[in-house]
């Protein structure tokens, strides 16, 4: 239940503030929430002040209070101009797939249709380089996913994602999320606006950070988590070596979801959008550069080491939804060297 020493305002107020907070957990964001009645006396709070409400020692050089209740009236007016709404882990209608994660996010902010994840929720990702193939495969297992009952759930990126939402759109029901990166009120890739207006109409967009919160390169990571949690099943399209389609992948095995993989991912030219990402990876590595550092599992890692099965389309996904683990096998070694760094 919300504090009721606070008036409506402030709840709202204090909770776009909570949810702005990058170095709390859910729960801590909860307990601070509980312990203060305004913005107002958030700003007057140091890092110590914030240690003593969460318990442990907070370490952060981010921390500017002074700045929280004009950026947070600033987020609200957002809000209200776009009819942005929200709800926090004290909400009855927080989603059931996040209640259970355990970096759940504080808020969810979104604009549309958010009853639709009371549907069983499917997550498509994948390469933001697929192949023509593999656009038309993903649109059309979306479309049918969406046609019977399920919500399609993905990040709006270019390639696999955006193919996701137009299938989902092509359904008479039009069910599909997009998790977003930044506040909801910025779309990433700009050139996906409209895609974000379709699926404003009859879906839904989400994001867990409030309004003006721009998309920052550790938000995308953050993004599919989220994505992951959200889902009982995750398919995996063409994602080529250290893809974030892969992130998704290791958030769905720790959040115990399904995992599958679309053959389309071993078709010819999906093998040599692989290799050429294989061959920029280890380039930059000789080179020094960070970006590609984090280990990913390959695709073909989780198919041969956690026996994630492959799938032809969607009426192949139902079909082994209904099988004994293990029951299927797809030989990959011939495909690892296009997927291995």
């Amino acid at each position: 239940m919300l504090d009721t020493k606070k008036t409506s305002a402030e709840q709202e107020l204090v909770s776009i503030a909570v949810s702005g907070i990058t170095f709390l957990s859910a729960r801590e964001k909860l307990l601070l929430y509980n312990s203060i009645a305004s913005v107002d006396e958030m700003s007057k709070m140091s890092v110590n002040d914030i240690s003593n409400v969460v318990g442990r020692k907070v370490l952060s050089r981010s921390w500017d209070g002074n700045s929280i209740p004009a950026s947070a009236r600033r987020s609200r007016a957002i809000m209200h101009t776009f009819d942005i709404k929200y709800v926090t882990v004290m909400s009855e209608n927080y989603p059931d797939g996040l209640q259970n994660i355990a970096d759940k996010p504080f808020s969810i902010f979104y604009r549309g249709n958010f009853d639709i994840l009371k549907n069983p929720c499917v997550g498509v990702v994948g390469s933001r380089l697929l192949t023509p193939d593999g656009r038309r495969e993903t649109i059309d297992f979306s479309k049918s996913a969406a046609d019977k009952g399920f919500t399609v759930v993905s990040g709006l990126a270019s390639g696999a994602d955006s193919a996701a939402h137009v299938g989902a759109l092509k359904s008479d029901s039009g069910r599909t999320v997009a998790v977003l990166p930044s506040g909801i009120d910025t779309i990433v890739p700009a050139g996906n606006k409209s895609i974000a207006a379709a699926i404003i109409k009859r879906g839904c967009l989400l994001s867990e950070y409030p309004p003006g919160t721009p998309p920052l390169n550790w938000r995308f990571v953050q993004r599919n988590r989220i994505i992951a949690g959200l889902s009982s099943d995750i398919v995996i399209v063409q994602a080529p070596p250290a893809s974030g389609s892969l992130i998704t992948a290791d958030f769905a095995i720790d959040y115990g979801r399904e995992l599958y993989v679309l053959k389309s991912s071993f078709e010819k030219k999906a093998l040599s959008v692989a290799m050429m990402k294989k061959n920029k990876i280890e380039a930059a590595k000789v080179a020094g550069t960070r970006k590609y550092t984090r280990k990913v599992k390959s695709i073909c890692e989780y198919i041969s080491e956690d026996g994630v099965p492959v799938i032809d389309d969607f009426n192949d996904f139902l079909k082994c939804k209904l099988e004994a683990p293990g029951e299927r096998f797809f030989d990959v070694s011939e495909f690892i060297k296009f997927f291995e760094i």
